[in-house]
C-alpha cells in the first residue's frame, strides 16, 4: 500500500473520530447543561446549572477540546497528502491549525477556569458585579461577544442597535 492511501486512510479515520467525538459531546451538553442555549443565560443561572452537573460537563468539555488537536493533525495531513503546496495550500494549513488551537483554548477554559469561577459563586465569594463584568465585558466565560453587548445594553436601559 502506498504511503499517500495510507495517508488518506487515516486522514479519514481522524476526520470521523473527529466527527463522532464532536457530535457526542454536543449531544451530552445539550441534554445536561442546555447547550447551546446555556451561553446566552445569565452567569448565576449558568453557574447553578454548571455546578449541578459538573461531573458529566468538564469531562465532556475535555474530551471536546481534544477535537482541536484532532483539527491540527487533520490539516497537517492534508498539507502532506496535497501534491502542489501552493500559497493557498499553506493558507489552509495555517487556518486549520490556528483553528484547532482555538478550539482548545475555547473549550478547555471550561475545564480549567469555570470551575474555579463556579465555586467561587456558590461559596459567595463572587459579586453579582463581578458576575455582570464577565458577562458584559469578558466573554470567555461562555457568553457571545454579540451577547455580551445586548446584556450590558439591557442593563444600562440602553438601545445600542435596533
Amino acid at each position: 500500500m502506498s504511503s499517500k492511501i495510507k495517508a488518506y486512510k487515516t486522514a479519514g479515520v481522524i476526520f470521523l473520530v473527529y466527527f463522532l467525538v464532536s457530535m457526542i459531546c454536543y449531544f451530552v451538553l445539550a441534554s445536561v447543561f442546555e447547550f447551546p442555549d446555556i451561553l446566552r443565560m445569565d452567569g448565576e443561572y449558568r453557574f447553578s446549572l454548571f455546578q449541578a452537573n459538573q461531573a458529566i460537563i468538564v469531562p465532556t468539555y475535555y474530551f471536546w477540546a481534544m477535537t482541536g488537536l484532532l483539527q491540527v493533525v487533520m490539516a497537517t495531513i492534508f498539507y502532506s497528502i496535497i501534491g502542489k503546496k501552493d500559497a493557498v495550500d499553506l493558507t489552509a494549513l495555517i487556518l486549520g491549525i490556528l483553528a484547532g488551537l482555538f478550539q482548545l483554548v475555547g473549550f478547555i477554559r471550561w475545564v480549567v477556569l469555570i470551575p474555579i469561577l463556579s465555586e467561587a459563586f456558590q461559596g459567595g465569594e463572587m459579586s453579582k458585579d463581578l458576575i455582570f463584568f464577565m458577562e458584559a465585558v469578558y466573554p470567555a466565560t461562555g457568553s457571545n461577544p454579540d451577547v455580551s453587548l445586548a446584556i450590558f445594553a439591557k442593563r444600562n436601559g440602553k438601545i445600542i442597535a435596533k
